[in-house]
């Protein structure tokens, strides 16, 4: 594996990965915004790279920055500046991305450069990420993998999110040898025959061995790139509107599992031209979350509007989708009334409503 992808243009999965990283802090900002008892907004890129490929398409750190721009007036009205990290462990990067943000409106960003590996530049800075009134969104984008020590700091920091970006077929290759086992204890008991496998693995591994006493919500998407190698993108937040806002980016460049850009095994095949018959759906992901959805209402699991809002979410669908399957059941007459499914309602307004 090449170990500077920087050194071509993207390609259409980097691209992917790259739209996906933006769409979501364009969601994430504007909330933390708006709380008055956050007072630092900290984004870290810990692998920024140069800032742009070989054509000029602007990388990660470029496209913080321009996000962060779209929400310059609110943040004069709120009185608030976003902290940016950028680094990366060579400085030829550094220097580059340096000039070119020179050139870039600034006014609302304070900005950090750095040239250290990941694990010296998180711990730097990781009583700045831990502060009490600070939220945080970090892309952690290696050719490796997060080590248990590092990751275990990350799942314990309040009001972060992460964005880790793996290579699928890098854990396949090397999970079993000595480095990886010490790195992260139990990766090698991970299925790494498909992308999809792998990361639903990973998940599994960090909810079981981390994060199985506490509330914490995980999220994975599939990408091919060129070559036909496969990467995984894992997602963690410890809200339930963070994974929201995630797999609603997801679902919009898959919209048959919202989990991949490629397709996934079990789906249906269904050529453009066929007629589309209503209630038929191709994803194998979807069918399957509207089956056992429309189980656990009629076994009194779900009960409320709370109940059914994170049976979606955890099950990495959308709040929608479990809508769609209680207005079904409603239209049967198995139960009373579709209660309203938004994170406002439920967590914020506190209203919480009977299914039946």
């Amino acid at each position: 594996m090449s170990r500077d992808h920087h050194s071509k243009p993207y390609d259409e999965g980097t691209l992917l990965k790259l739209e996906l990283f933006e769409n979501y802090c364009k969601s994430w900002l504007p909330v933390f915004i708006q709380l008055p008892n956050v007072v630092e907004i900290n984004i870290a890129d810990f692998f920024c790279g140069p800032g742009e490929d070989q054509n000029g398409i602007p990388g990660s750190p470029l496209r913080i920055i321009n996000t962060i721009n779209c929400f310059r007036d609110i943040l004069r009205s709120k009185n608030k500046r976003i902290c940016t990290l950028f680094s990366d462990i060579k400085d030829s990067k550094v220097n580059s991305l340096m000039r070119l943000i020179d050139g870039m409106h600034t006014e609302c960003v304070d900005i950090k450069y750095e040239c250290l590996d990941f694990k010296s530049c998180f711990s730097k800075y990781e009583p700045k990420f831990s502060a009490k009134h600070a939220a945080n969104l970090l892309f952690i984008d290696p050719t490796g993998l997060i080590d248990e020590i590092m990751l275990k700091k990350v799942l314990s920091m309040p009001r972060t999110d992460f964005i880790l970006f793996i290579p699928a077929e890098h854990m396949h290759r090397f999970k079993n040898t000595k480095e990886f086992k010490n790195k992260l204890p139990g990766i090698e008991t991970i299925n790494t025959d498909s992308p999809k496998k792998f990361a639903g693995g990973f998940c599994k591994l960090i909810e079981s061995s981390y994060t199985k006493d506490r509330d914490y919500y995980l999220a994975h998407f599939g990408i091919q790139k060129n070559s036909g190698s496969t990467h995984s993108v894992v997602f963690g937040s410890g809200s339930p509107l963070g994974i929201e806002k995630f797999l609603i980016e997801c679902w919009k460049f898959d919209k048959d599992n919202g989990e991949a850009s490629f397709s996934l095994e079990g789906d249906l095949i269904i050529d453009n031209r066929q007629f589309s018959l209503p209630g038929i759906v191709k994803g194998a992901k979807l069918r399957k979350f509207q089956e056992s959805f429309r189980s656990a209402v009629l076994l009194n699991i779900i009960r409320n509007n709370k109940d059914a809002y994170l049976y979606a979410i955890k099950s990495a669908c959308l709040p929608r989708h479990a809508k769609e399957v209680l207005a079904q059941l409603k239209k049967e007459r198995k139960i009373v009334k579709v209660p309203a499914l938004s994170y406002k309602k439920i967590f914020h307004d506190k209203c919480i409503e009977d299914i039946s």
